[in-house]
């Protein structure tokens, strides 16, 4: 019996260690932030726009900025943000009117917020296209649905990562 249980608090010691040698270690969480731009009259993305992440509380406030790849994707990664009350999401692009900033309450690991810019002097995204063969006076003519492009994520390597400290 004595060997018995030797042996197990040999194996509960050996646990024991290991989870707290992992939970001593492992590395700050990561915050993501991410989407797509998008032209709206053309329905496709848009590249060389800037995204800008401010948040609005905490140590580090910002702003942070990621252009959008050939993809109209964008991709900020924060570690060890440690605690913040909210972020504003903003995304500006030249030749496009600014679009409404998003603001979040709360944060979570991974954030995907997608914009649709207008061109500048457009009041409004025109109209979609009549379906194929038009629509005569009189006919009622059905909802058009705006195919959204596919979100191509922007790959980790290209994204931009900030690493924050928490103060001592």
């Amino acid at each position: 019996m004595g060997k018995f249980l030797g042996w197990l608090g040999g194996i509960l010691a050996t646990i024991i260690a290991g989870y707290a040698l992992w939970y001593w270690t492992r590395p700050a969480p990561t915050t993501t932030f991410e989407g797509m731009v998008i032209n709206g009259p053309q329905v496709a993305p848009l590249a060389n726009a800037i995204v800008s992440v401010e948040f609005a509380s905490g140590p580090n406030r910002g702003p942070f900025h990621d252009f959008t790849d050939e993809h109209g994707a964008y991709r900020l990664d924060f570690t060890g943000l440690g605690e913040v009350s909210g972020v504003t999401i903003a995304v500006q692009a030249k030749g496009f009117q600014t679009a409404q900033p998003a603001s979040l309450r709360k944060i979570v690991a991974d954030t995907h917020q997608d914009f649709v810019l207008i061109p500048e002097g457009a009041a409004t995204p025109p109209p979609p296209p009549p379906p194929p063969g038009g629509v005569t006076a009189g006919e009622a003519r059905p909802p058009m649905v705006a195919r959204m492009p596919v979100y191509v994520q922007k790959p980790a390597a290209k994204a931009f990562r900030f690493a924050f400290q928490a103060k001592q």
